[in-house]
């Protein structure tokens, strides 16, 4: 019976042994360990550059709109507040979130021009001033009198003068932009950014430049909505979300 017992006792000790064993040898130490570095490197990014350049965004971002766009002040409901900061958080999560990566890219000697489908004609959209272009009247002049040429002539005129005032204000507008996002930019990446070379200051210029594209359709649509039309009513969903059943309702009314 002692026999049995003992016989019993090794078999369950070897069977545990043998389990702890085959435990330990299931474990991928390399890839444990490959992933703690990297949630290291996730947590300390996000606590010491994401989350307060975020903040710092967030903060010209909305000091900004309320510059630009006196009209807001004061804050007519407080569900205008809430659809301010929703836009405004948006807009610097994903400020943020570029600029970050662009820097480390440079760090690592990346390319950072990876993803875009047409880089040059970004930069084109998003780095270049907006610049006012004459237009002429291409049909047959000599077909015309010379009052009619004169009417047609003064009509360009007219529209060319309108675009240089109009886009001197929205080159403004950027300017001011680009000048209020340098500020937390340098707070972080001051070293890094005095460094960057040409090319790499174009790139800068470009993320800036989405950033601020962001930033204006959303002035666009809370102007509109808040300022222009003052909604008192409260439509019951969020920002982004009004935006989407109002695209909604406008396409089921041209349909």
């Amino acid at each position: 019976m002692e026999n049995e017992e003992e016989e019993k006792l090794k078999s369950d000790t070897d069977s545990g042994t043998e389990s702890k064993s085959n435990a330990n040898e299931e474990v991928d130490w390399d890839k444990l360990l490959e992933s703690v570095r990297v949630f290291s490197e996730l947590s300390y990014k996000w606590e010491h550059y994401t989350k307060p350049l975020t903040r710092e965004l967030e903060e010209v971002h909305q000091a900004l709109f309320e510059r630009q766009y006196p009209g807001i002040k004061p804050y007519r409901q407080i569900w205008h507040i809430n659809w301010v900061k929703e836009a405004i958080e948006l807009e610097a999560s994903q400020l943020a979130n570029r600029l970050i990566r662009f820097f480390e890219q440079v760090e690592k000697d990346e390319d950072y021009k990876e993803g875009f489908k047409d880089y040059y004609r970004s930069v084109e959209l998003f780095v270049y001033p907006y610049v006012a272009k004459r237009r002429f009247f291409n049909g047959n002049r000599s077909a015309l009198l010379p009052k009619q040429l004169e009417i047609i002539d003064t009509v360009y005129e007219e529209s060319y003068q309108e675009d240089l005032i109009g886009f001197a204000e929205l080159n403004k507008l950027k300017e001011e932009y680009e000048e209020a996002v340098l500020g937390p930019v340098l707070n972080f990446y001051e070293e890094e950014y005095h460094r960057l070379s040409p090319d790499q200051k174009i790139h800068y210029n470009l993320i800036v430049g989405m950033g601020y594209s962001d930033y204006f359709d959303d002035c666009k649509e809370l102007k509109h909505y808040l300022i222009k039309k003052n909604l008192q009513e409260f439509p019951g969903v969020c920002y982004h979300q009004f935006l989407v059943d109002e695209w909604e309702r406008y396409q089921n009314k041209t349909k």
